[in-house]
């Protein structure tokens, strides 16, 4: 992360299929930020989810609170991209993951199976 990263805050991911209704059990879920003017990713950890779903509670880099109170500084968040995979099921990633200084965040991704269950083609 950037040099103004001096805070941190914590991300846990949950991940679930059937529109929320079960929990994903030994999910991949790869933690890392992403620069999209340039492409380039960092890998920061590799997590799996447990019978809940849930992975274990990671502490991130983020810009300190008191960036937030002085407007068109910085970002008061740093940004990460989680991707989550599972065999059985679409791979999901978002880009989009916020972490902000002293804040506890839990993101919800949900897997759609590559194949329904009785599902025919009828």
């Amino acid at each position: 992360m950037a040099k103004e990263d001096t805070g941190a805050g914590t991300l846990r991911v949950q991940v679930l299929t059937a529109n929320g209704a079960l929990p994903v059990v030994g999910a991949t879920v790869r933690i890392g930020s992403f620069l999209p003017e340039t492409g380039a990713e960092t890998l920061f950890r590799t997590l799996l989810t447990d019978e809940s779903g849930l992975t274990p509670i990671l502490t991130l880099p983020a810009p300190p609170r008191a960036e937030s109170l002085t407007p068109d500084t910085v970002r008061p968040f740093a940004r990460y991209r989680v991707s989550v995979l599972k065999a059985g099921y679409y791979t999901s990633a978002d880009a989009g993951t916020t972490i902000f200084d002293g804040i506890r965040s839990l993101q919800p991704i949900y897997l759609v199976p590559e194949s329904m269950p009785g599902g025919d083609g009828a």
